[in-house]
């Protein structure tokens, strides 16, 4: 049975596309029978204008499974219930929101689309409970489809640099806790790779801790790739992610990595990564000595790391997704 399937996108933005490379690589491994397309928003959502437009978009667009793959949850509105899909990558917007603006993102965001669309995905074991906390009423509707890693992300060994290691941190909002590993590392005899544009609380704080970093933004793929394989360790210290991508693509590298013991992030890690406090500067800073101090150590993270990125295949997570949508035709 042949399946065409829309897959629904926010308007390109060039500070977010995590969520377009992700469906990129689902796309380029979904089983023969699914024929797929994709459609990109013509508007931001700054206002109810701009809502109401995509939303008659993409109904204007509609395909026989449509998947709006992440972000304009809203556009399901106006979309057929049965044959459509929605992909939540996580609530956080809704414990961080209070009162008008809050009950507006509820609804807006969550509780109407839940109601509008057959079933609902999420990329986490965490982002299910948390999701089914805040709309419990659609709780029979979630289902859980791990995020995966391009195939472009491949074991590259390298020497450990003892004399001066590079740690890796990517992103630079809040939530990425870039601020407490400056602290964390001041007097380290290391340079701080920075991906992600730079706030200037966060430059000045840099400069004062005497620390040597190399920053930019807007890497391509290339680039990150190339910045995984030049890295010692990734420290993605995180407060909080639905997922968290990048302990996997660090992993399939073959990089140790300190990752928190917040959200998702030890469901996401496995065994394969030193878990932290991230809001304790101090066991941020001690797990770094330890990694770089102990070989041992390094090791272990290292090859049990490989294993665990091997869980999220793309393969499996492309059959999963095509087992949803032939149910929903069913």
């Amino acid at each position: 049975m042949s399946i065409q399937v829309l897959y629904i996108f926010r308007k390109p933005d060039a500070q977010r596309h995590s969520i377009e490379k992700l469906f990129e690589v689902i796309r380029s491994v979904l089983p023969k029978s699914i024929s797929h397309s994709a459609l990109n928003m013509p508007y931001h959502s700054n206002g109810i204008l701009a809502i109401i437009r995509n939303m008659i978009y993409a109904r204007k667009h509609k395909q026989p499974i449509n998947h709006i793959t992440g972000d304009i949850h809203y556009t399901a509105m106006l979309l057929p219930r049965s044959t459509t899909l929605l992909t939540i990558h996580d609530a956080e917007i809704l414990n961080r929101t209070s009162g008008l603006k809050h009950l507006f993102i509820k609804w807006i965001w969550f509780v109407l689309p839940a109601m509008r669309v057959k079933y609902i995905t999420v990329i986490s074991e965490f982002s299910a409970a948390e999701l089914k906390k805040h709309i419990p009423r659609f709780a029979h509707k979630i289902k859980v489809v791990h995020n995966c890693i391009s195939s472009q992300f491949t074991f590259f060994p390298k020497p450990f640099n003892q004399e001066k290691p590079v740690l890796l941190h990517l992103g630079t909002k809040a939530n990425k806790n870039l601020m407490r590993l400056i602290e964390a590392v001041k007097g380290m005899n290391i340079s701080l790779y920075i991906a992600g544009e730079l706030p200037i609380d966060a430059k000045l704080l840099l400069e004062k801790n005497k620390i040597d970093f190399v920053n930019k933004s807007f890497l391509n793929l290339f680039e990150i790739i190339e910045w995984y394989k030049l890295c010692d360790v990734l420290c993605f210290v995180s407060t909080y992610e639905g997922f968290g991508l990048p302990i996997l693509e660090a992993q399939a590298t073959g990089r140790a990595v300190i990752t928190s013991k917040a959200a998702s992030m030890p469901e996401v890690a496995g065994d394969g990564a030193l878990l932290v406090d991230p809001y304790s500067v101090e066991e941020i800073s001690k797990a770094i000595v330890e990694v770089i101090n102990n070989q041992t150590l390094r090791e272990s993270l290292i090859e049990k790391g490989l294993a665990n990125a091997n869980r999220f295949n793309a393969h499996e997570v492309a059959r999963q997704y095509a087992e949803i949508y032939t149910s929903m035709l069913k």
